[in-house]
């Protein structure tokens, strides 16, 4: 740090945001030496003036009285520190704007698999077909209305219970079910659990559960199976009722719906199925890899959504499509029994089904596709929301109930189930970067989404995920000003983020660095558990300046201690914030 020309920067209190929203801003009171610029002994008046510019110029920010954070500028800044500081920085490599790596023009909808992976998060045989089937799924097609029906002399009313879906189904019928887009790859599968009629705000639902033959527990084979584990209905019947079950505002279909709206409706799309009133959850040897220890836990695909022909021509539009809303389970770690996939499982559930909602309210009912790393972030932000709801670990890996993040209480605490913990191990990694199956990929969507919720209302971020019209990474800045009033753009955010991981391990900092409150953090009525990045014994700082940063990627350095006196901020013209702890 060069020593330079003297200005005095006063330790002031100044209110920003409060927890999940903005508030209005308080002008702070001016202290004896209030000359906060480089050449005037300010006046009062010319003091709030003065600081009202500053804070808008984004000068520097000061949130209590013993830390200051500096956005650096295009010009050098040279400021006289009372008492004695470390200083650490935040780079953001990018522009100022967005960089729009991920830009899509296709105005239609787009099919795309939203797979979960847990422990090696391996990329599975499975994920990369669809994957790469979802590449092209629409080129070919263009989605057209069905012809108006002529009225019926009579309609069934809601209440009828057969006019309820799921009503085919009864508990021990087998079904083919169709895994690949072609419809080559198939597996029978019986019906163990179903719940017909359960009354929701949406209409009436039945849920139907379904285990493949090479996992279920067959009374006839006196409980054997081809796989390792084998499941039957009364392991299941809980997770059934977990999802849905009879009451108002009790499970997951209740909560999420609430947030983001219904699964389904029937637009009159001739390729899409109708409305159906029924959900699936088919449980399986997902990618027969006989692991029972890690790898694929849960997907939701898109092509269940359309019809294998075309109703009018018989024309095949997608012969795989089980003509279903469903999503897939791995049936061994289900069957695992094992305290961490059974909470794995439950979050999953959660996952999956806000990637369900997702396709129909912004991909079908909007027209709009969703880029991979929007819609990752739009379901682990899910599982962060109502975690606690449900009584499960959340992504710091405190165990539930506990909601704060200091180290008395770490008795219970596995580093290596914090989904933070990869991105902390390789804190450089872009934000807009998608590798399928890397648990990097997870982690660091896990943690700006996490980010994003402690510093807005969570159900308006929801909703301005759904509803922007931008079709890359401005999707999340976009949502994130609706849900907190910031006009930032996405890689301000990231920065933000940096700079809030640095103060993680203090309490009470406010927006737009709020991640530990010292306990359960109340965001928009959900109940949030806080976060310290310092809890996990990793130092994710570095020693000296990279060359180069990816694009919306973050360098953490730690820039000196015992630093106090005359200090200069060197010009740059990249996104930087100096963060200064006494």
């Amino acid at each position: 740090m060069n020593k330079k020309i003297k200005t005095s920067l006063t330790l002031l209190s100044i209110l920003f945001l409060t927890a999940c929203g903005p508030i209005e801003e308080t002008k702070p009171s001016p202290p004896d030496d209030a000359d906060i610029s480089k050449s005037s002994k300010a006046t009062y008046s010319k003091y709030v003036r003065t600081e009202e510019d500053k804070l808008k110029n984004k000068e520097f920010k000061v949130l209590n009285s013993d830390v200051v954070v500096i956005p650096a500028s295009s010009t050098e800044k040279v400021y006289d520190l009372a008492g004695n500081y470390s200083i650490f920085s935040v780079r953001t490599g990018g522009s100022l704007q967005s960089s729009n790596l991920f830009e899509q023009t296709n105005k239609n909808i787009t099919i795309f698999d939203q797979a979960k992976f847990v422990s090696g998060h391996s990329k599975s045989k499975l994920d990369s077909e669809v994957h790469n089937f979802n590449q092209s799924a629409l080129k070919n097609i263009s989605l057209t209305k069905r012809k108006a029906q002529p009225t019926p002399k009579s309609v069934f009313s809601i209440n009828r219970q057969d006019n309820i879906a799921g009503n085919d189904y009864s508990i021990g019928d087998r079904k083919l079910f169709y895994l690949d887009i072609s419809g080559e790859k198939t597996k029978m599968a019986v019906l163990t659990n179903q719940t017909r009629t359960i009354y929701t705000e949406h209409g009436y639902r039945t849920i139907n559960i379904w285990i493949s033959e090479e996992s279920y527990a067959d009374p006839a084979k006196n409980g054997q199976c081809e796989e390792y584990f084998c499941i039957d209905g009364s392991k299941t019947e809980k997770l059934m009722k977990l999802f849905l079950s009879n009451g108002l505002d009790n499970d997951i279909y209740d909560k999420e719906t609430a947030l983001i709206g219904t699964e389904w409706e029937d637009l009159g799309y001739t390729e899409l199925i109708g409305e159906d009133k029924t959900i699936n959850i088919f449980l399986d040897d997902l990618g027969d890899d006989n692991s029972i220890s890690g790898g694929l836990i849960g997907y939701f695909y898109a092509k269940d959504l359309f019809h294998r022909f075309d109703p009018n021509t018989q024309v095949p539009i997608y012969k795989g499509s089980n003509e279903m809303h469903i999503f897939y389970i791995d049936s061994q770690m289900f069957g695992n029994n094992n305290e961490f996939f059974d909470n794995q499982i439950k979050l999953t559930l959660i996952h999956e089904f806000e990637h369900m909602i997702h396709f129909y309210q912004r991909d079908v009912l909007k027209l709009r596709s969703t880029p991979t790393v929007v819609s990752e972030l739009a379901a682990l932000s899910m599982e962060d929301t109502l975690a606690s709801i449900f009584k499960l670990n959340g992504h710091t890996g405190l165990p539930y109930p506990v909601g704060s993040a200091n180290e008395d209480d770490l008795s219970n605490f596995t580093v290596d189930e914090a989904d933070y913990i990869s991105y902390l191990r390789n804190p450089n990694n872009s934000f807009t970067s998608w590798v399928r199956g890397s648990s990097l990929s997870y982690s660091s969507a896990s943690l700006l989404g996490g980010y994003l919720l402690r510093n807005s209302d969570p159900k308006t971020f929801f909703n301005g995920l759904l509803n922007s019209n931008f079709l890359d990474e401005r999707i999340i800045s976009d949502a994130f000003r609706q849900a907190s009033g910031l006009d930032l753009s996405f890689n301000e955010i990231v920065n933000n983020l940096g700079v809030s991981l640095i103060l993680s391990n203090l309490t009470q900092i406010q927006t737009p660095y709020r991640l530990n409150d010292g306990g359960w953090m109340n965001c928009g009525g959900f109940e949030l558990p806080s976060v310290n990045a310092f809890l996990y014994g990793i130092d994710f700082f570095g020693k000296s300046t990279q060359a180069t940063l990816q694009d919306s990627s973050n360098e953490y350095l730690f820039e000196g201690s015992g630093v106090s006196g005359l200090v200069s901020f060197p010009a740059t013209n990249t996104i930087k914030t100096y963060i200064l702890k006494r």
